[in-house]
């Protein structure tokens, strides 16, 4: 009853390849699952101090944050900042419509920075928020006039600036 090549061909063949290939799944799920149960036993040292929350909360961040707009054939740099004594200082420069770079527009956000300075010596980092129609030209002298005196500068979105310009605006 068995054929010429020694076979039975009623005994059922059993496929390795599948079973194999669910085992090494499990095994590389158990190896990632042990390695992560570790992570989880990790404790902080005892040395570590706890920061309260009321020293934190004695002089709250400051957060400058200059916005450049478009009002007309103007451009306006509005710093602003919070913390104890929040306030803004508010520069107007004609756009150029040649859009050359604007001494003028570096030189307004360098005078701006000089009086946020003057009031907050360590204050080392501003937020720079553009509106939608600001040039590249625009946004690198502003930048320019910024970075003398603040070293670390952040760009945010210009849906920042427009959350901003509504503020002004009121």
């Amino acid at each position: 009853m068995s054929g010429g090549d020694g076979i039975d061909s009623r005994s059922p063949r059993i496929d390795l390849v599948p079973i194999i290939d669910a085992m090494t799944c499990v095994i590389f799920f158990l190896l990632l699952s042990s390695t992560f149960v570790e992570y989880t036993k990790i404790t902080m040292p005892s040395s570590v101090s706890a920061i309260s929350a009321a020293s934190v909360m004695k002089d709250p961040p400051i957060a400058p944050k200059m916005m450049a707009l478009i009002r007309g054939n103007q451009i306006e740099l509005i710093l602003s900042w919070f913390g104890k004594n929040p306030d803004r200082i508010v520069k107007k420069i004609t756009r150029d419509p040649n859009n050359n770079r604007s001494d003028e527009l570096q030189s307004k956000a360098l005078e701006a920075v000089e009086e946020f300075t003057k009031k907050f010596p360590n204050e080392k980092t501003i937020l720079l928020g553009f509106a939608p129609k600001v040039t590249y030209q625009e946004v690198i002298s502003t930048m320019d006039g910024a970075r003398k005196l603040v070293p670390d500068l952040v760009l945010v979105s210009w849906t920042e600036a427009k959350l901003s310009e509504t503020e002004a605006k009121e």
